[in-house]
């Protein structure tokens, strides 16, 4: 069984998207596209009512939030919905964060 990464043209090179119940590994210098696969990898899994967490080991989540926010994968709106939830790892260990989102709501820059 194949899913769907949601990133045009990938899928078809994929013949129909990355196989179920493997690892992949991505791998690239800052800038390359990383975090931006990762998330919209996860918003396509949230369109088809799947749940998807970003754990994150350098960057912080709002960051992270910020700069998704500025591509058309509704980053947001998943997170309100429960959808794409995101979790620091990092050194800075940004403990209740996701806790701290639903409380609050999201920044109001962010909508």
């Amino acid at each position: 069984m194949r899913i769907k990464t949601g990133i045009d043209g990938l899928d078809e090179i994929l013949q129909g998207g990355l196989l179920s119940e493997r690892v992949y590994l991505l791998s690239g210098p800052p800038g390359s596209g990383k975090t931006t696969f990762c998330v919209q990898y996860l918003a396509q899994g949230a369109a088809l009512g799947e749940v998807g967490l970003y754990v994150s080991l350098v960057e912080s989540p709002q960051n992270i939030i910020d700069d998704m926010s500025n591509y058309s994968m509704n980053v947001v709106t998943l997170i309100k919905m429960q959808k794409l939830l995101f979790a620091d790892l990092g050194p800075r260990m940004d403990y209740g964060f996701i806790d701290d989102l639903h409380e609050r709501g999201i920044h109001e820059h962010d909508m």
